[in-house]
């Protein structure tokens, strides 16, 4: 796949206009770092047909970029058809249902608005998304979910929940996930509890208990990064094998627990 990228490729600047002023093509110039002068939309169009995506970098609250990105919408469609589809950071991938009915007017705008979330100043973006639903072009909801986005911002950054530790251990130095909720006698005991291995792993990974101390009941657990459980096993021996190939790509955390007690906890990386 092919990229082209105005942010790369072109210094485009604007003249400054109020927000309530009638913006027009006057209000901006696209220069062409590559060729060393000024270039016309229709320049930009011509050189997409050499590539598949159009990236377009733009500071939210600046209304003159948004009429610009409508006039390159408008051009693409022009010049392509509907080949060409909008993708949109407003959007997240959670409202993408909301999106698609609203593109066939199963909803009305209103209810629309309220449910895809749109940012306060929508009424710079509206063109793009209206344009786009009168051709029939798709839109794509391009930015990841905000639940999503905190979850993973909680399970990696958040040290009131799960901090790294680089410690040492029989096969040299390794970052253990350690509860910092724990105590300063737990978090010892769990650094050498089990090892696991290969981490990253693909279809399956090794856990082999080094303690000396036995346990009649143990119980593996594997959360995924937003605490749920994906998979729970019984460990009976010092060597278990779990087999992960159905876990998609990510950050997993391993939790041993061991007659009723957390007994360690590790992060396990799914390629």
């Amino acid at each position: 796949m092919n990229y082209f990228k105005i942010a790369v490729f072109f210094l485009i600047t604007f003249s400054c206009q109020p927000l309530s002023a009638q913006i027009t093509e006057k209000n901006y110039k696209i220069y062409s770092i590559k060729l060393a002068k000024e270039v016309s939309i229709n320049d930009i169009v011509e050189d997409l047909k050499y590539y598949d995506v159009l990236f377009y970098g733009e500071e939210h609250n600046d209304s003159v970029t948004h009429f610009l990105e409508h006039k390159i919408l408008e051009s693409l469609f022009a010049k392509y058809s509907n080949t060409v589809t909008l993708s949109m950071e407003m959007f997240e991938r959670d409202v993408q249902p909301i999106m698609n009915e609203y593109l066939t007017s199963d909803v009305r705008e209103k209810n629309f608005k309220k449910d895809a979330r749109v940012w306060s100043n929508y009424k710079d973006y509206r063109p793009m998304i209206e344009f786009s639903k009168l051709n029939k072009l798709d839109v794509i909801c391009a930015n990841a979910a905000s639940v999503n986005a905190e979850a993973m911002l909680k399970f990696v950054y958040n040290t009131n929940y799960f901090e790294y530790l680089s410690l040492p251990n029989a096969s040299g130095n390794n970052n253990r996930m350690i509860s910092t909720n724990d105590n300063v006698s737990e978090v010892t005991q769990s650094i050498s509890l089990f090892k696991l291995y290969p981490n990253p792993a693909n279809q399956s990974v090794t856990i082999q208990f080094v303690a000396e101390e036995t346990y009649s009941a143990m119980q593996m657990m594997v959360y995924d990064i937003t605490g749920k459980v994906v998979i729970t096993q019984t460990v009976k021996d010092n060597l278990e094998t779990i087999n992960i190939n159905n876990l998609t790509s990510g950050m997993y955390l391993v939790t041993m627990v061991a007659d009723g007690k957390v007994i360690g906890k590790q992060k396990l990386i799914k390629e």
